[in-house]
């Protein structure tokens, strides 16, 4: 380990950069993403043998809104080792200092989205990142084959800011993260590489992205039926059962766009769902976050 050197990233190692991208996840949302967000002074990266081997992103994410308190939120984005200098700890030392940076930089609250459910446990027990948003998740097979309801509400594209307002309106009650607009900018982006949008569904709204194999994903969708503190309200994979107006939300989404699975992400009570992301913050703003009914919502992730 002591021959690496962690470090800001400089202008002229853009190409260098997106290749390490590529090596790691592969092609698509690069271009985007650096198009939209490269800053050299909030991209750290790790060199050994003298040149970058590892990498990672300080994403401008929005603020955390709780009630009324609103805390500056960034987000740790695209931390990528190449594979032949795995576990040497690298990946270890980029998060920590996107985190020391964050705090340098005046963010109050940092979130993370790891990609693969063993990495929460790697990042607790070796950074300030704690387990924190939950979210629902399921995958429904042949939605499509849901019959229309007569009075399925018709779905609309909004523009970002039509969604913004539309968004903050249904989590209002809801501890989340208000993104800013270039988040919103970069789904756009990844969706004109396949298809989908930003879009109002009787009274929900719902990002949606189509993915190059052919899966519908909703990346968040918000609906007031479910966003109420009734304990009677359904959980989303068990609304097929009864012609409700949640059925029939599904069911605009499934006719408008067809496909053998759809992946639909919805906020979800505290204690339940699955585990989505980890935050930490400094101190002195722990006392403004509270548990509600609903656990907090991290939103979009770009996953």
């Amino acid at each position: 380990m002591s021959n690496a050197v962690i470090r800001n990233a400089q202008l002229t190692e853009l190409p260098h950069l997106k290749a390490i991208w590529r090596s790691v996840f592969g092609y698509g949302g690069e271009d985007a993403f650096y198009r939209i967000f490269f800053n050299p002074d909030l991209c750290v990266v790790a060199d050994y043998d003298s040149a970058p081997v590892s990498m990672g992103y300080l994403v401008p994410f929005g603020d955390i809104q709780c009630g009324k308190d609103s805390i500056p939120c960034a987000m740790i984005f695209a931390v990528a080792t190449l594979p032949k200098y795995r576990g040497l700890g690298l990946g270890r030392l980029i998060v920590n200092e996107l985190v020391r940076l964050a705090h340098e930089l005046g963010y109050q609250a940092i979130v993370l989205c790891p990609s693969e459910d063993s990495l929460f446990e790697y990042y607790e027990a070796h950074s300030e990142m704690t387990d924190w948003f939950y979210a629902y998740e399921h995958t429904f097979h042949k939605l499509s084959n849901i019959n229309m309801i007569t009075d399925s509400p018709p779905l609309t594209e909004l523009t970002i800011g039509e969604y913004s307002v539309s968004r903050e309106g249904l989590l209002k009650d809801i501890t989340h993260i208000k993104h800013g607009p270039r988040i919103f900018e970069y789904q756009v982006a990844l969706n004109e590489e396949h298809g989908g949008g930003f879009y109002k569904i009787g009274n929900a709204c719902a990002t949606i992205e189509l993915q190059s194999d052919g899966t519908v994903w909703v990346k968040e969708l918000l609906i007031p039926q479910l966003l109420t503190n009734s304990s009677e309200s359904e959980k989303l994979a068990f609304v097929l059962e009864s012609n409700n107006e949640v059925t029939n939300i599904l069911a605009t989404i499934a006719y408008t766009f067809p496909a053998s699975e759809h992946v639909i992400r919805a906020p979800v009570r505290s204690g339940e769902g699955r585990r989505f992301g980890m935050l930490t913050m400094v101190d002195s703003m722990n006392g403004n976050i509270e548990s509600g009914e609903y656990a907090p919502w991290y939103g979009l992730a770009f996953d």
